[in-house]
Formats: structure tokens, C-alpha cells, sequence
């Protein structure tokens, strides 16, 4: 049941950035020294995800954890200077359940973390 509560978490934030605030919509799930940002505008059919990387952290991703990034479709294409990107359509409830499962099973399988819940997401509305 923990899983649907972090999936169901998740989704309501994304449903928070693309029916409210403005152009400038993001927020960061931190999962220990990990995290996942968002960023979308209000009424946005996609939005861009980003899984941290290598370039960010003080201890380095193991090689089965970039594995696992790729597998789940993360682009490594600018890792040397950046995170693993995504951009995810966000047109529908489905997608938008689909989104929060990927999400949840990046910070589950990558970077460890059991759980998601409010209290490690930091929200901006703009």
C-alpha cells in the first residue's frame, strides 16, 4: 500500500503543476542525496522530468543505477554536464498515472528510496 500512497502522491503533484500557478512551474522530490525535478507551465500537455546525475553528487551512481535510469527511458544524452532528462505527455489521467509510476519506480529502483510522501517535495507555483 505504501507504493499507491508515493504513486498517488505523486500524481496529485503533477496534477498541482499543470492546473495551477503559472508559466514557471516546477518542483523537486528529494530522496536523500537524489532527486527528481519537474518543470511545466499551467495547462501544459508535457512536462520535463529530470533524474540527477552524476555530475550533482558527491558519491557517483554505480553503474547499475545508470543502468536502471536507461532502462526506464531516462536520456543520458547530456550527462557530462547534466541530469538524465525526460519529457512525459501529461494529456490524460492514464498519462498522467503512467508519469507518477515512473516517477516512483526511478526513486525506487535508482536511487533506493522506499517511499515518497509531501514532506520531500518542495513545490513552486510562479
Amino acid at each position: 500500500m505504501d507504493d499507491q500512497n508515493s504513486i498517488n502522491t505523486i500524481r496529485s503533484i503533477i496534477e498541482t503543476l499543470i492546473f495551477e500557478g503559472g508559466e514557471d512551474n516546477f518542483c523537486t522530490i528529494t530522496l536523500g542525496e537524489y532527486y527528481i525535478q519537474l518543470a511545466c507551465s499551467k495547462g501544459s500537455l508535457e512536462i520535463y522530468c529530470e533524474a540527477v546525475s552524476n555530475y550533482y553528487l558527491e558519491d557517483p551512481l554505480t553503474e547499475d543505477q545508470k543502468d536502471t535510469l536507461i532502462q526506464l527511458n531516462w536520456d543520458d544524452s547530456v550527462i557530462e554536464n547534466g541530469n538524465y532528462f525526460r519529457s512525459h505527455p501529461i494529456d490524460s489521467e492514464s498519462s498522467r498515472e503512467e508519469l507518477a509510476h515512473l516517477l516512483f519506480q526511478t526513486a525506487k529502483q535508482v536511487y533506493h528510496c522506499a517511499t515518497i510522501n509531501l514532506n520531500q517535495i518542495t513545490l513552486n507555483l510562479a
